[in-house]
């Protein structure tokens, strides 16, 4: 290895113990075009591995390492572990825990239900406000207690509110927002889910909120709800003039090297085709991606609209879909990130519809298979979605529904996932009739190991061989070793003890979610003999039928609690045990003394 290379290895390893660069390295580093270039020859799947054995305080201390490992914490699956959750719920004493710690955590989930608590939340803004960088506040009963609390934090990046009550609103709050101006222009995301509004003065409020936020690079914009009834031409109006004018008008000001990067509309407040079509053309101008586009949006567009042309240009700019038509070219959608199909759909497509369906940065694939009709088409364009290699998607959901009748399982087939989604971190089956063989060609996969969540719903025709296989010494969904959450529900109580037994004891997952009629108390109570226990933090189970609710409490109890003391989890389960408990491996001793 080259001698200089060894040596940032060996720096770079100073900085996760210490949490700071070395001033030797920050010299070397003025001379070089990429400081960082060591950590960007990573690969994503190393990155992941290491960051998945790290807690929040070693995370904390990897963000101040450089740019490039900020960039690795600051994603949504390891910056969730960074969150502080304070709800109604919690009350006082949560608060009080967090104002006495030592860390400056930098992300927060607050509930302000709790008028009470208004000092503790300004003590909590004066604590944590200059370190606070993501705010997550339920602020439907208090406005005023949100417009305090963003004056404590000036350097806030990331702002979601669940919604905003501007009813009645008062000339202070009007002035408090003059004071939290600088705060909303240094806002980089912000999410806002409903907004309730009743008069003019309320309405121009909230456009001024909007005109604050001035260097947004990306906008969820709200559900806008209204205390009173109003025609619905008159709504379309006023979400047109206080909410969608002040965003595009600073996209045009911002200009094409400043713009925001996404805007993500809401699936209740669907856009007339004039004002969405207008929206489009900004987004499109200033490279803007919108998310949660409907494909009504671009029929109804195509429909009132002659500026067929631009059609083409609308789809280059669509981050999320959400159903296809025929207006709709697969190839054209260069940016989608998550796209939404109904295979009944196919009935309408022609052939220009599934020209080069690459879809380069796909990351979402939700396919709905709807329809009972044996069609060629239909055949067709699910053989477009999963018979193309798509290395760049991470989730993937298949849901059967159809109130018409029963729908061939023969669809879908289990081949084409395993080989052509090998990078998939989230897998969810949903009513999938599928034989046990079908299943089991999927753990066969070779990219099985990637996968962290997997849920199998009300697949009728799924059984314990489905899973642990034809050789039960080595069961077949053992294969997925990264997967963190599971969540398994029979229709039939097909799934028995023995998955339990064979597999489930021995993975350690964190978050566990079983429904099955045939599951006995004294399977789920053989979770404390295997390693599961170690490491689950969630377990949600149908409730056994030869035990009581106070039994499965308790036993659910132990279960979360076991890693800290589990020999008297395991004691007080051998009370309740009526005889001893058989495994399946034929070298296993039994724990009984």
């Amino acid at each position: 290895m080259d001698h200089t290379l060894l040596m940032k290895m060996v720096s770079w390893l100073s900085w996760a113990r210490t949490g700071k660069r070395s001033c030797e390295d920050d010299e070397e580093s003025d001379d070089a075009d990429d400081p960082n270039l060591l950590l960007s020859l990573l690969y994503p799947d190393v990155t992941n591995a290491v960051m998945d054995y790290l807690d929040p305080k070693s995370l904390l201390m990897l963000r101040l390492v450089c740019k490039r490992t900020k960039w690795w914490v600051d994603q949504p699956r390891y910056l969730s572990r960074l969150r502080i959750t304070l709800h109604s719920s919690a009350g006082s004493k949560r608060m009080r825990k967090v104002l006495r710690s030592k860390l400056d955590f930098c992300n927060f989930r607050i509930g302000c239900e709790k008028r009470n608590n208004e000092e503790l939340l300004l003590e909590f803004g004066t604590r944590f406000g200059s370190c606070l960088r993501v705010l997550d506040i339920n602020t439907m009963t208090s406005h005023a207690m949100t417009i305090k609390l963003l004056s404590h934090c000036p350097v806030l990046d990331t702002l979601a509110l669940l919604g905003i009550n501007l009813v009645n609103l008062g000339t202070s709050e009007i002035d408090d927002l003059r004071k939290i101006g600088q705060v909303l222009a240094n806002l980089k995301v912000m999410s806002i889910g409903n907004v309730l509004f009743v008069e003019e003065d309320e309405m121009s409020y909230f456009k001024a909120f909007l005109t604050h936020c001035c260097n947004l690079l990306s906008l969820r914009l709200p559900y806008v709800n209204f205390q009173s009834k109003r025609p619905k031409e008159l709504r379309d109006d006023i979400l047109g003039k206080y909410v969608l004018e002040p965003v595009m008008g600073s996209i045009v000001r911002r200009g094409f090297h400043q713009n925001m990067r996404y805007l993500i509309l809401e699936y209740l407040n669907p856009l007339p085709p004039d004002l969405f079509f207008r929206l489009a053309k900004v987004c499109f101008e200033f490279k803007t991606i919108l998310h949660n586009v409907h494909e009504s949006h671009m029929k109804r567009v195509v429909m009132r609209s002659c500026a067929s042309g631009r059609i083409n240009q609308i789809q280059e700019i669509i981050g999320t879909l959400d159903g296809l038509n025929a207006n709709i070219l697969l190839g054209k959608l260069v940016n989608v990130k998550c796209i939404s199909i109904w295979v009944s759909s196919a009935l309408s497509l022609e052939d220009q519809n599934y020209e080069n369906p690459l879809l380069p940065k796909l990351l979402n694939v939700n396919l709905y298979v709807d329809t009972v009709e044996e069609d060629a088409r239909i055949n067709r364009l699910i053989s477009t979605v999963l018979g193309t290699y798509r290395p760049t998607v991470t989730s993937l959901k298949i849901s059967y529904n159809s109130r018409k009748g029963t729908i061939s399982a023969e669809l879908v087939r289990a081949l084409d996932i395993a080989h052509n989604f090998q990078f998939l971190r989230k897998l969810d089956i949903y009513q999938w009739d599928a034989f046990d063989e079908e299943f089991l060609v999927l753990w066969q996969g070779l990219g099985v190991h990637r996968i962290q969540e997997l849920s199998l719903l009300l697949c009728t025709n799924l059984s314990d061989r489905g899973l642990l296989g034809w050789d039960t010494r080595k069961p077949a969904i053992l294969g997925l070793s990264g997967l963190k959450e599971l969540h398994i529900s029979s229709l039939y109580g097909s799934i028995t003890d023995a998955t339990i037994l064979k597999a489930l004891r021995h993975m350690p997952l964190h978050k566990l979610r079983l429904y099955s009629q045939s599951v006995t108390y004294e399977g789920i109570a053989s979770l404390l003999d295997g390693i599961f226990y170690t490491t689950i933090q969630y377990i949600h189970s149908s409730k056994p039928l030869d035990c009581t609710q106070k039994e499965f409490y308790y036993l659910a109890k132990d279960l979360i609690n076991a890693k800290n003391c589990p020999d008297f989890a395991k004691r007080r389960h051998l009370r309740r045990r009526s005889q001893p408990l058989v495994f399946l491996e034929p070298n296993d001793d039994d724990d009984e003394e």
